[in-house]
């Protein structure tokens, strides 16, 4: 077998082409596992990365010696606005740079050690494809890919490397890579639907226009917010999000049923959870159109 010798040039040049765009919440860069992992790569290649740091905390987290290797445009809006906020200047920022790709990330995706090239390799191997992602596992279960239809999500046992059409697919936000035109083509990110459910509104608009993503032989480990302990009023921060990504991503009249419905479970889990009924009113205000805790 001829091994190949241009892989770090390769790389270099492909990583020219890419804005990677994190977004922050109550946490520094030197503590995001996505940085810290991207952080390793890139000093094995020598290869510097351009990157787009949105924090959402309260408090900033200007850019540490952690993210040494990556050169850094730091933007904090404390207001938290969410991802899609985030993501879309992440896209403008990257227009003004003259870049090719987006490479979307949260703070909790840890990245195996030759990412960066498994990304490089399949673009080249694949110039008809304008998004490619990895599978992300989450406590050992798949979440992404994922079935996805009407606003309810289901686990797949496996997914297969290659091109996967999306149609009745969802796909996470973290470790995306999306062509830069294609994303402003399909109008980038609903800035109205912050959080939850950004990524399978974001997934079902690129489905329409492009039909299919390439899944990469690449697994990643993730991690969920909304899974962790979290206090009260961090929860019903959360659950405002939700309802409000529920009722703002229903384009069907199918989603008309289902999203409420979905919205209405997860109520029911967060009120036995924290023992409380403050979790109702906010539902009946999102799903209305209201706002407030």
């Amino acid at each position: 077998m001829k091994l190949r010798t241009d892989r770090m040039p390769c790389l270099h040049d492909f990583l020219t082409e890419i804005l990677a765009v994190v977004v922050l919440y109550r946490r520094s860069s030197a503590d995001a596992p996505t940085l810290q992992t991207l952080g390793n790569l890139l000093a094995t290649s020598g290869t510097p990365l351009d990157l787009f740091i949105h924090d959402n905390s309260p408090g900033a987290h200007p850019a540490d010696a952690a993210a040494a290797l990556f050169r850094i445009e730091y933007h904090h809006d404390p207001t938290n606005p969410g991802v899609a906020r985030a993501y879309n200047r992440g896209a403008q920022h990257a227009r003004e740079r003259g870049k090719k790709w987006l490479l979307l990330l949260d703070q909790d995706t840890s990245f195996p050690v030759d990412a960066l090239q498994r990304y490089a390799d399949a673009v080249a191997a694949n110039p008809g494809i304008s998004l490619f992602a990895p599978r992300l596992f989450a406590d050992g279960v798949l979440c992404s890919p994922c079935a996805y239809a009407a606003g309810i999500g289901r686990h797949l046992r496996s997914v297969d490397v290659g091109p996967m059409r999306l149609q009745g697919r969802g796909i996470l936000n973290s470790g995306m890579l999306i062509r830069l035109d294609a994303f402003e083509e399909i109008g980038g990110f609903d800035e109205r639907i912050p959080l939850d459910f950004a990524d399978h509104d974001f997934c079902r608009r690129f489905a329409r226009r492009f039909g299919q993503a390439y899944i990469l032989d690449m697994d990643c480990g993730h991690g969920f917010s909304d899974r962790e302990d979290t206090s009260l009023a961090s929860a019903l921060a959360r659950f405002a999000f939700f309802c409000q990504g529920a009722r703002n991503s229903i384009r069907t009249p199918l989603d008309l049923l289902t999203h409420p419905l979905a919205a209405l479970a997860r109520c029911m889990r967060l009120s036995l959870r924290y023992r409380t009924f403050r979790f109702l009113p906010l539902l009946v205000r999102g799903m209305i159109g209201g706002t407030g805790i």
